[in-house]
């Protein structure tokens, strides 16, 4: 179910109304960064790391307050780190 409406985190929009990309949305675009951490992901909403596109405005700056009760899991869930954590476990119980 999509947020629209709900204020942006973003400082630069205060004064805005803009739409929050629903969590599903958001979260694919958390993982096509190939964050590991929420320190890396802290650096790349600051602007700290060359090369990575800016963050959108529809994309919340701290997930974790906007997505809290809309299926938020946690870092390695929203970074999708989650899943390379388990399968490297698997590898090593074989």
């Amino acid at each position: 179910m999509a947020d629209h409406g709900k204020p942006s985190d973003n400082p630069d929009s205060q004064t805005q109304e803009i739409p929050i990309q629903p969590f599903a949305s958001a979260r694919c675009f958390a993982i096509s960064l190939g964050l590991t951490n929420r320190a890396q992901w802290r650096q790349y909403v600051r602007g700290e790391f060359e090369g990575f596109p800016q963050i959108p405005a529809e994309i919340p700056k701290h997930p974790d307050r906007t997505y809290q009760e809309q299926g938020w899991e946690g870092w390695k869930h929203w970074l999708g780190t989650e899943m390379q954590h388990m399968q490297a476990h698997e590898q090593d119980a074989h």
